[in-house]
């Protein structure tokens, strides 16, 4: 695992506890997944595994104790403050009780892959991790994990969270 953070820090030309802080906001993300049953318990537990166990755990407690000082966040990006008055006016959920009334699947999951990669992308940024740095720093996570698990759990995970094979299809281009 610290060859992993070393590559990526030297990647993308940050500290490795820039990476460590960035990976702990990835896997807050995906252990909210998990509480909203968006991928299973046994999933995330193993990705916690893989990734280092109690080590991943103290990133993630890392980045709750970061991100619980306002004073230290980034500002938000364009994409972001739009996504934020989606939210705040309502119009999000409206878009997405819409779409569920409707059993319009595709649009409903078009909607929820883009709100957990504004999601993500906001978590990163508060971290001073730029929108394509976190392309490339989500990109090379999943490339890890798809080596240590095996390809059901990989495909069940990319499955239900969209964003995260979006994230890695654009990491591939950037190659």
């Amino acid at each position: 695992m610290e060859r992993f953070i070393q590559t990526v820090g030297t990647r993308l030309g940050v500290e490795e506890r820039v990476v460590k802080r960035a990976l702990g906001a990835v896997l807050c993300f995906l252990n909210k997944k998990q509480e909203q049953g968006t991928i299973t318990k046994d999933n995330f537990e193993t990705i916690l595994s893989v990734m280092g166990g109690g080590t991943a755990k103290e990133w993630m407690e890392d980045e709750r104790q970061y991100s619980s000082h306002p004073q230290q966040h980034q500002p938000i990006t364009l994409v972001g403050l739009i996504f934020f008055l989606l939210q705040l006016f309502g119009i999000w959920t409206l878009l997405k009780g819409l779409l569920q009334k409707y059993s319009a699947t595709f649009g409903l999951k078009l909607l929820e892959t883009m709100e957990d990669g504004f999601q993500l992308d906001q978590l990163l940024a508060r971290l001073g991790i730029t929108h394509e740095q976190g392309i490339v720093l989500v990109g090379m996570l999943v490339e890890f994990i798809k080596q240590k698990l095996t390809p059901e759990t990989v495909q069940n995970l990319l499955q239900h969270i969209p964003a995260l094979q979006a994230f890695l299809d654009e990491s591939k281009k950037r190659d």
